[in-house]
């Protein structure tokens, strides 16, 4: 079965949340974080990597490449992170409230892609 997140969840977790969510994602499976970083030094966007090569963000799971190849404009650079070397690029620690929640949409997504 094939996630399907919500307008709401998308508005959420495209871009705001996203580093949330790699995180939590990063928390349940082995892999690693990987992220696009503008001219700014400003993640773009945050998704998770598993070892078997598939990317997990908002909308579900999907070959890496191809998230990869989403975010290829403009002067942007790809990074690696694991959970605690992303917060700390970013400055700052996870809102409680926020993680909580990404943490239970993560576990929802695993367990539809994985039907």
């Amino acid at each position: 079965m094939k996630w399907k997140p919500s307008e709401e969840q998308i508005d959420l977790y495209a871009y705001g949340r996203c580093m949330y969510l790699a995180s939590a994602f990063a928390a349940r499976m082995s892999g690693e974080i990987e992220t696009v970083i503008d001219a700014g030094n400003y993640i773009g966007h945050a998704w998770f990597v598993d070892e078997r090569g598939y990317a997990w963000d908002i909308d579900g799971k999907r070959p890496a490449p191809a998230v990869r190849n989403e975010h290829r404009w403009g002067e942007r650079i790809f990074r690696r992170f694991d959970s605690e070397q992303m917060w700390r690029f970013i400055g700052s620690t996870p809102n409680a409230a926020a993680k909580a929640e990404a943490e239970a949409l993560a576990a929802d997504i695993i367990k539809t892609e994985r039907k």
